[in-house]
């Protein structure tokens, strides 16, 4: 089955800095949602939780996530994106780095194919 690509006409916002409403899903099957960094490669979409918190836990137990990306000029303008998770080894040891304010870069990525 191909993969899907993000249409053209939301590439800038895939291409400008950086958060997007990430979801998961918790081990009592309650959904998650919050804001979190994320840088786009061009196929994947990366994210940088911080290893302690409830995300990564609710990854390693259910790799399915949602998020999406606001328009700061236009809210009705969100794409949405759903997939699996494929990794979330730190992000040093993977050679891909979320960049944002104060990153050390060692925080895990979560990597959502498209």
């Amino acid at each position: 089955m191909p993969q899907p690509t993000p249409p053209a006409s939301h590439q800038d916002l895939l291409d400008r800095p950086p958060f997007a409403h990430f979801a998961t899903i918790r081990p009592d099957g309650a959904a998650q949602s919050g804001l979190t960094w994320f840088a786009w490669d061009g196929e994947r979409a990366r994210f940088s939780p911080t290893r302690t918190r409830q995300k990564i836990r609710n990854l390693e137990h259910e790799p399915a996530v949602s998020f999406h990306l606001d328009d700061p000029d236009n809210p009705y303008r969100t794409p949405e994106a759903r997939g699996r998770v494929e990794s979330t080894e730190p992000l040093r040891t993977r050679d891909h780095r979320v960049n944002h304010p104060g990153s050390d870069s060692d925080q895990p990525a979560a990597e959502a194919g498209r």
